[in-house]
């Protein structure tokens, strides 16, 4: 009988060391399981977070409600992150849009609920300007301001921002005039006709264009004003704009000639220029057409 209990002990004893064992194996399987696929994971997600980063471009959303048809400002928007497939509008576009629709606060800002084309006024027509004094970094699209300078210093703005809708430059091949086309109303004609006038009566008074350097920048104030004068004037003899117009035209034409060809004169046989590298030109040949009217 003791042999028998004695044998139960041991027996227990070893079902109890087996246990054991197999408590540990089993503990460290597991922790050698954990070791290699925490890393997997950790690495697996941080690859696809780096992924979806790629695709994160910064656009714009609302920081309150909007309604439809309403000009967006700076302080009406925030930065924010979203996906590239959401095509989101840049700041450039949303400040020179409105909205198409209402837009609840939080709501990102796209082509699809914006809309720059705004109701033209009943007396817009497309003009072209060839009088203008232009700069050869403008092109179509760029965003202008017309303004008259007088030669004892005073400078106005005639017309603000306005977008060109087409351009191309004189040359001595064939072209004889610049070709600025932009849209104007009657009141904006009206004045820049006036300072046509202006400028032909006035000895060194030029019309010259001047760049915005980014479209999302606020309009100049105009500040020149039709003359008492110059409207009555042009009542009086409604050939005098168009004359104004030819004149100062024809003043810009000589000046590009007469600068092509002191430029030619300077030119050595190498093709460089001389020693007065730096030249000036006046601004105006001598123009004896003003007492006619």
């Amino acid at each position: 009988m003791r042999f028998i209990k004695s044998g139960n002990k041991n027996n227990r004893k070893k079902i109890i060391a087996v246990g054991i064992l197999s408590i540990v194996v089993a503990l460290l399987t597991i922790k050698t399981l954990i070791k290699k696929e925490i890393p997997l994971t950790f690495w697996g997600n941080k690859n696809k977070l780096q992924t979806m980063d790629s695709d994160k471009v910064q656009g714009y959303r609302a920081v309150r409600k909007l309604r439809a048809g309403e000009a967006i400002k700076e302080s009406d928007i925030e930065a924010v992150l979203c996906s590239r497939e959401e095509k989101p509008a840049s700041l450039g576009e949303i400040l020179e849009s409105k909205t198409r629709i209402s837009l609840a606060p939080g709501l990102l800002l796209t082509q699809l609920n914006l809309s720059n084309k705004e109701k033209l006024a009943d007396d817009i027509r497309i003009h072209n300007f060839p009088y203008i004094r232009l700069t050869n970094r403008m092109k179509k699209g760029d965003y202008i301001d017309v303004r008259i300078s007088f030669s004892n210093g005073g400078d106005f703005v005639v017309l603000s921002k306005k977008k060109i809708e087409d351009l191309t430059f004189m040359d001595t091949e064939g072209t004889k005039a610049n070709s600025l086309w932009l849209n104007i109303t009657e009141e904006e004609l009206l004045r820049l006709s006036s300072a046509v006038v202006d400028a032909y009566l006035n000895e060194g008074c030029q019309i010259y264009a001047i760049q915005y350097i980014d479209n999302s920048q606020k309009p100049a104030v105009i500040n020149y004003s039709v003359s008492p004068f110059v409207h009555q004037l042009m009542r009086d003899n409604p050939n005098i704009t168009k004359r104004a117009e030819n004149v100062i035209e024809w003043k810009l034409w000589e000046e590009y000639k007469r600068k092509e060809e002191q430029q030619k004169k300077w030119l050595n046989p190498e093709g460089s220029l001389g020693k007065n590298e730096n030249l000036t030109f006046e601004a105006y040949p001598e123009d004896n057409t003003k007492k006619v009217f």
